[in-house]
């Protein structure tokens, strides 16, 4: 497959030339990857996101909804569940799911979690509206 050029819009809010970016890729997942690598994952905000354990805005809390709902439904699962639910969101890499375990369940451990598991997070997880365009697809005026 060849590579094609994608306009990223990072932030859905607002769309301006400071937030749009263009990337070389073979597909829009790639792009938004490419993207992540690029600074998805150094965004202060989404390392907030990634290392918070505790809070209503973090990944933990994340884990540990069972659906969708008010923030009164959502019950903190014991250790074996969350320990399940970090296992199946993380899937096949088992050493992204022991690392992140390890962290939660010893908040005071020091831990600096590698580029490549943040990506997976920052591409799986339920917390981005990184949008990827193909350049191709867009109208064009001459």
């Amino acid at each position: 497959m060849t590579d094609k050029l994608y306009l990223i819009n990072p932030d859905v809010d607002e769309c301006n030339e400071d937030h749009l970016l263009i990337v070389k890729a073979a597909s829009k997942e790639e792009a938004v990857g490419k993207y992540g690598l690029w600074a998805g994952i150094k965004e202060e905000w989404f390392l907030d996101f990634v290392y918070d354990c505790w809070g209503v805005d973090g990944f933990a809390f994340q884990l540990w909804r069972t659906g969708r709902g008010d923030i009164e439904q959502v019950q903190r699962p014991t250790s074996q569940e969350f320990r399940k639910k970090v296992g199946v969101f993380f899937g096949d890499r088992a050493d992204f799911a022991e690392m992140y375990f390890a962290y939660y369940r010893d908040d005071q451990m020091e831990c600096i979690f590698p580029d490549e598991m943040l990506l997976y997070v920052w591409q799986h997880a339920e917390w981005h509206g990184i949008r990827a365009f193909l350049l191709d697809d867009i109208a064009r005026l001459d």
